[in-house]
């Protein structure tokens, strides 16, 4: 499952640096139905725009291109004198013939036009092949014919082949150059590509990819103007990463080359804490690696508080995460133990599962609502949500905001608790719908009377039971 959190982004415009986007997916564990909605419940999507700091380009969609106003063409090189190559002339498309230098093969350092051999553009320092599709790129790993865009505009005819490197090194790139991921198209692809290295390491703050030393690439959440350089990995070898507790974390798109799977070193962050993430951004559950306790940094929204409704995780603020069931995700409290909670007796601190079956998620822990479980319309909780009772491994209760899933009256057929309206349970040895209680109190109609469930259910000094 690949993640949503990163997009990329290529180094193929002329003049740019930065980039922003965002895209979010439903990706997360399933619930199940009953009165224990918290436990069981899944995890909204993430909808972080987190990317590469480099410009953009596109995969290749047809084969031979042709230049702008000028008679030559670039791909097959055509229309000028045998010692001279077809090349770009601007950004419009309009092409030229130049000198050329025979040694000036793709993959060749170059400062000029014409430090490149006929069929070849130098382009961030390094000769690169015209191509009309990725066949012609020579299918080595990594390498894809590419439309070079400027402005986010597609320049005609002006494809190239991305370059044969190692991401994380400088292997296949000339002198002050490094190797990285890009992305490239859409669908997107990734492919490897030489890039300016500059002198950021860890975390150092960057505007794009050439801010960064070799072996780093620039990611983060640009629309908020927050970057920062990242190690570049491989899965094989995610130890390499150098902050102690990082995970090679994979791009959103196979960066497999060569049978060599890269991503990117990802710090941990605090849940609770809310360390480890820069200005703006909330450190969260990470929905591609739940059942391991990962955490990675979000974009946020601070009205998105306790109990508020949400439709991805950056919905909510720092602290909270995004959870529930279809159609009904809130922004719940993540916690350590039931004292990060807010007061009132119900509230707890409720341990997260995912997968099926249900496997507790490591550090994964939220809190539950305190709520009044006999009332019609709890105020605790949101419209269309119910109070319900939950019970701990240890035997002790607690409640909990739950959707209505059905609107069963008092005596009406139920399976579930969430088939019944607000403030009555289904009782299991009739499967109906009946009137929560305090025992001992005066809440039943009529001649009826509170009576204690089998399995007791008491919350702080107060006993709940069902009319009867």
């Amino acid at each position: 499952m690949r993640r949503t959190l990163w997009l990329l982004c290529v180094g193929a415009w002329i003049g740019a640096s930065g980039c922003g986007s965002s895209g979010s997916s439903p990706e997360g564990s399933g619930g199940s139905g009953g009165s224990d909605a918290a436990a069981s419940s899944s995890s909204a999507s993430s909808s972080s725009s987190a990317t590469s700091g480099t410009g953009s380009s596109s995969t290749a969609s047809s084969g031979a291109g042709t230049g702008g106003s000028s008679a030559c063409t670039l791909f097959p090189q055509a229309g000028c004198p045998a010692d001279q190559g077809c090349d770009l002339a601007d950004e419009g498309g309009t092409t030229e013939c130049r000198p050329t230098t025979a040694a000036g093969v793709p993959g060749s350092a170059c400062q000029n036009p014409s430090d490149c051999a006929a069929g070849s553009h130098c382009f961030n320092g390094i000769c690169e092949a015209f191509c009309g599709a990725d066949a012609d790129c020579g299918g080595k790993p990594g390498v894809l014919c590419t439309q070079r865009n400027h402005a986010g505009t597609d320049i005609p005819g002006e494809l190239l082949c991305t370059d044969a490197c190692t991401p994380g090194t400088t292997q296949g790139c000339p002198a002050e150059l490094k190797c990285v991921v890009v992305g490239s198209g859409t669908p997107a692809r990734a492919a490897s590509r030489c890039e300016a290295a500059g002198t950021g390491g860890d975390h150092d703050p960057c505007a794009s990819t050439a801010d960064c030393q070799n072996g780093y690439d620039c990611r983060g959440f640009f629309d908020l103007g927050e970057a920062w350089c990242v190690q570049i990995c491989d899965l094989a070898h995610a130890s390499a990463c150098k902050v102690q507790g990082s995970r090679c974390t994979l791009y959103d798109v196979d960066a497999t080359f060569g049978g060599v799977e890269y991503g990117f070193c990802e710090e941990p962050c605090g849940l609770v804490s809310q360390t480890g993430c820069q200005p703006g951004t909330a450190c969260d559950l990470d929905l591609d690696y739940e059942s391991t306790g990962g955490t990675s940094c979000r974009e946020m929204s601070p009205q998105g508080v306790e109990g508020q409704p949400c439709t991805t995780q950056s919905d909510c603020a720092a602290g909270e995460t995004c959870r529930g069931s279809t159609g009904n995700f809130t922004c719940r409290k993540l916690c350590a133990t039931k004292a990060d909670c807010t007061t009132g007796p119900g509230a707890t601190c409720l341990q997260l599962t995912t997968g099926t079956p249900a496997e507790p998620i490591p550090g994964g822990l939220i809190c539950t609502v305190d709520c009044d479980p006999t009332a019609a319309v709890p105020p605790s909780c949101l419209a269309g949500h119910r109070c319900s009772f939950g019970r701990l491994s240890d035997g002790s209760s607690y409640t909990s905001c739950s959707s209505l899933d059905g609107a069963a009256a008092l005596g009406a057929a139920c399976t579930f608790d969430s088939d019944c309206q607000g403030g009555l349970v289904c009782l299991s040895s009739s499967n109906t719908c009946v009137q929560t209680c305090v025992v001992g109190g005066s809440g039943c109609p009529g001649t009826t009377t509170c009576k204690a469930f089998g399995t007791p259910v008491t919350i702080g000094s107060t006993s709940y039971g069902f009319c009867q």
